[in-house]
């Protein structure tokens, strides 16, 4: 017994798949080949330079909590790669540090004593800590 053919191959399986196989591109249609005068407007932009006016009309208006955050987090934004949206003067950074010192304090003292030490905190605190902070690791 030889190889079927490629085409006596291909042959069997058009036969065998349930949906047909276009071969050939399909014909335009005679009866509607005029243009219409949204198409001749339409056409007739594809001239005319980039519109440019709505460049940056995504960008949401820039608000004084993204400058806290970018101010805060500018470290490790910038080993991301992230380029912060607004350059603040250093007065400006100074403000968003003295007003968030208090929550800055506690993050540092909450990260260095549940981060760093937690496996050395007796038995017991854990357990309070896991009941009423509710953390798990």
């Amino acid at each position: 017994m030889g190889a079927k053919p490629a085409n006596a191959r291909i042959l069997v399986l058009t036969k065998q798949c349930p949906h047909p196989i276009k071969t050939s591109k399909p014909k335009p249609n005679p009866q509607n080949t005029e243009v219409t005068a949204r198409d001749k407007k339409k056409i007739g932009e594809l001239t005319k330079p980039i519109n440019t006016s709505h460049l940056g009309a995504w960008k949401p208006p820039y608000q004084p909590e993204i400058a806290e955050i970018e101010t805060l987090c500018a470290q490790t934004g910038s080993l991301f790669g992230y380029e912060p949206s607004k350059l603040l003067t250093t007065t400006d950074k100074l403000k968003v540090y003295l007003l968030n010192l208090p929550r800055l304090v506690l993050a540092n003292i909450t990260f260095w004593l549940l981060v760093k030490n937690y496996f050395y905190l007796p038995f017991s605190l854990r357990m309070l800590l896991i009941k009423y902070l509710k953390i798990t690791r």
